[in-house]
């Protein structure tokens, strides 16, 4: 049975933020299943549709993801 995610994200916009999230995602096997993303004003925000892998739970990504909350 498929397993998905939404996962919405928001931050200032700065180089390479999508580029970050889509390699944290990618090297944990999720797939875009769909996606929202606006800038509005200095911020980005984002909501993505995950197919998430046989294996990997929602904390799991959450920790994976974690890092990212710095930037």
């Amino acid at each position: 049975m498929d397993r998905y995610a939404i996962l919405s994200a928001f931050g200032l916009d700065q180089i390479g933020i999508i580029a970050k999230l889509s390699e944290v995602l990618a090297g944990s096997n999720c797939n875009i299943e769909d996606s929202r993303i606006t800038r509005m004003g200095q911020a980005l925000t984002m909501m993505l549709l995950l197919k998430l892998p046989q294996g990997l739970d929602e904390g799991e990504l959450l920790k994976r993801l974690q890092p990212l909350k710095k930037d």
